[in-house]
């Protein structure tokens, strides 16, 4: 495994870090904030809709401009995103902040998810595949408990203190990325 895929598994597992602490508190975050049932399924239901059509329409585009500036970009707009849910105070708020972290994560996933593919090593891909896969499962239950806790703890303004610093550590390792030569000959820059 070379140094640029393994730059690639940091930042996602860093990310992770962030998007899993909230996850299994998500709904009790929307009751906090005087959201229901309904509310939690309908916020939840706009981001994945965001998500499912532009995924497929910024796909196309991105098979057509710089992958490394686009995953940059998409790990930036997550980490607004994320450090926006401390100033969330209703679902009206929380709506917005989901369809922006929706957008980004349209943004995020096409280039992460090509630039990951064209950076395996031949005959190694399951394998290679493998240690994602393996390590997002591993990184999300360790960071919903610590999320559970933090929010236990110390309230929901801190655990997204939490996840915005993981959400930045992720999107500001990214920037490496710029540096590698070897990905000028997987993805030559294009504007």
């Amino acid at each position: 495994m070379h140094k640029g895929l393994k730059i690639l598994i940091s930042s996602s597992f860093t990310f992770n870090i962030a998007s899993a602490s909230f996850g299994p508190l998500y709904a009790i975050f929307v009751e906090k904030i005087g959201g229901g049932i309904l509310e939690a399924s309908g916020v939840y239901a706009a981001q994945a809709i965001t998500i499912g059509i532009l995924i497929f329409l910024l796909g196309k585009v991105e098979d057509k401009i710089n992958k490394r500036k686009i995953l940059i970009l998409g790990y930036f707009m997550q980490f607004v995103g994320i450090t926006s849910y401390i100033f969330v105070q209703n679902i009206a708020q929380l709506f917005v902040v989901q369809i922006y972290l929706g957008i980004a994560s349209a943004v995020t996933i096409p280039a992460f998810d090509a630039f990951y593919s064209k950076s395996l090593d031949r005959g190694k891909e399951s394998s290679e595949w493998s240690v994602w896969e393996s390590g997002t499962r591993i990184i999300a239950a360790l960071a919903a408990i610590a999320g559970g806790f933090i929010a236990a703890e110390f309230g929901f303004t801190y655990l997204f203190v939490w996840m915005g610093f993981f959400s930045g550590i992720a999107a500001f390792s990214t920037l490496l990325l710029l540096r590698k030569k070897e990905y000028e000959k997987l993805f030559p820059p294009r504007f």
